[in-house]
C-alpha cells in the first residue's frame, strides 16, 4: 500500500494526524466575529471557555470519544441522556429550569436555548444586549456556571441548586459592570478585580480566578 499524502509513500502517525487535523479544520470552519469574545467584560478564563464552546471543543465524554476509546457517559445531573454539550447546557431538564429563571431575572427570552447552532446564539444575544442591557453577560455567566456545575457533579459528586447557580450568575453580571476592556487584558488589573466587593457568592463556597471551592 502506498500513502499518497507522503512523498516516500509511507504512512506515519505524524502524517495521519496532520491529515485528520486539516480535514477537521475544513469541516468545522465557521463564520464568526471573534472580536465579540475579545471585547467581553469577563475574566480571561471565561473568554477561553466561550471560545471553546463556540468551537464545540469542551471536553465532554461525548466529544472526547471522537479521539480516544472511552465509554460515553450519561448526564451527571439528570442521568437520562449522553453528556453532549448541547444536552448539558441547554436540553437537560435542570438546565431548562435554570434558563427559565435566568430569563425571568434578565427580562428576556432566549430563543436558542433548545437548539444549538455554532455562534448563532451569540449573535442573537448580542442583539438582545442592545435592547435589554446585560443580557449577553447573563447568558455567558449562566453557561459558565452550568459547565462548572456538571464538573462538580462528576469530580466531587455534588452539584448546586438552581437558585445557587442563578445567584452566582447574577453576581458575575454585577461583577462585569466594574470591568473595563483594559482591565480584562491585564493580569495585574484582574488581581484588583478579584478583591472587588461587588463579587459575592453563596455561603457554600467562593470562586477565584485560580481555584474553585464549592
Amino acid at each position: 500500500m502506498i500513502w499518497a499524502l507522503n512523498e516516500s509513500g509511507k504512512l506515519t502517525c505524524k502524517i495521519a494526524y496532520n491529515h485528520l487535523k486539516e480535514k477537521e479544520k475544513i469541516q468545522d470552519t465557521i463564520s464568526f466575529d471573534w472580536q465579540i469574545i475579545r471585547k467581553l467584560k469577563v475574566v480571561p478564563k471565561i473568554k477561553i471557555f466561550i471560545w471553546k464552546l463556540v468551537l464545540e471543543r469542551l471536553p465532554s465524554s461525548d466529544y472526547l470519544s471522537r479521539f480516544c476509546k472511552i465509554q460515553r457517559s450519561s448526564c451527571h445531573v439528570c442521568g437520562k441522556e449522553s453528556d453532549s454539550i448541547n444536552h448539558i447546557l441547554f436540553n437537560c431538564p435542570f438546565a431548562q429550569d435554570f434558563w427559565l429563571k435566568v430569563e425571568s431575572a434578565a427580562s428576556c427570552i432566549f430563543k436558542y436555548k433548545t437548539s444549538w447552532c455554532k455562534g448563532k446564539w451569540f449573535e442573537e444575544s448580542e442583539n438582545l444586549e442592545k435592547e435589554s442591557g446585560e443580557v449577553l453577560t447573563a447568558l455567558i455567566a449562566g453557561l459558565w456556571n452550568l459547565w462548572k456545575n456538571i464538573n462538580n457533579c462528576l469530580f466531587r459528586g455534588k452539584g448546586s441548586s438552581i437558585n445557587s447557580l442563578l445567584y452566582r450568575s447574577l453576581a458575575e453580571v454585577n461583577f462585569s459592570k466594574g470591568i473595563t476592556n483594559n482591565e480584562t487584558d491585564t493580569l495585574g488589573s484582574m488581581q484588583g478585580c478579584r478583591d472587588s466587593e461587588s463579587r459575592r457568592f453563596p455561603n457554600e463556597g467562593t470562586i477565584t480566578d485560580s481555584k474553585t471551592n464549592l
